[in-house]
């Protein structure tokens, strides 16, 4: 039987997107293939992990429960992400998956992905066409390094997908919200909205309420 590496597994409320506030069962997945450095989960890449099967994580999560499969990066462990679905799916879980899109998600059980970019390209665009029959999110977390014209290619690719949402997320440190990050999303949200009204400007809730 599969085992995969889980740093954590944990009850919060989603504190991103468009599910934001939802209550939710979180499964973390250790190891990612980015060094993003406005990671806020750094210890699912360098901390402690363990290893467990798919029924000894399943049985943690009550039947029919919202699900939030995070990271770290999911599709690093992808045939356990597969298999982990597809139990979940059996037990009428509501599934979100929130990757980088390192690996395609063919095969895999989901109602719903947060799709994390920096920049639109082929590979991405792939993706999204992918995962594009269910619902889904491109996030884009708002640093110094986003720009508009970077932004303005995402929202022009998503026109075509009605399944779709854009979030600009601003960007915390700790749980302190940068106040150059809401500036910025703010005036790049306002243009965007002129031609493309699925975008969504949003922090990270669940720091502001303190929240894991």
């Amino acid at each position: 039987m599969k085992k995969g590496k889980i740093s954590e597994i944990f009850f919060s409320i989603q504190g991103e997107g468009v599910f934001a506030g939802t209550p939710s069962y979180f499964v973390r997945f250790y190891g990612c293939n980015k060094r993003c450095f406005y990671c806020d989960t750094f210890y699912a890449l360098k901390g402690k992990f363990y290893t467990s099967s798919v029924d000894e994580v399943v049985e943690k999560i009550p039947k029919g429960q919202n699900v939030v499969i995070t990271g770290g990066e999911p599709t690093c462990q992808i045939e356990f992400l597969k298999d982990l679905t597809k139990k979940l799916k059996k037990r009428r879980n509501f599934i979100s998956i929130e990757t980088n899109g390192f690996k395609s998600l063919k095969g895999v059980d989901f109602d719903f992905v947060s799709f994390h970019i920096e920049k639109l390209g082929k590979k991405e665009k792939k993706f999204i066409r992918e995962i594009s029959k269910k619902l889904f999110c491109i996030k884009v977390v708002v640093t110094k390094k986003t720009t508009f014209s970077d932004v303005k290619k995402v929202a022009e690719f998503l026109k075509d997908f009605k399944k779709a949402t854009l979030i600009l997320q601003v960007q915390s440190r700790g749980n302190q919200i940068l106040k150059n990050s809401v500036k910025k999303a703010f005036s790049f949200a306002r243009e965007i909205s002129d031609f493309y009204s699925s975008v969504r400007v949003l922090p990270q809730i669940h720091k502001i309420l303190k929240l894991k």
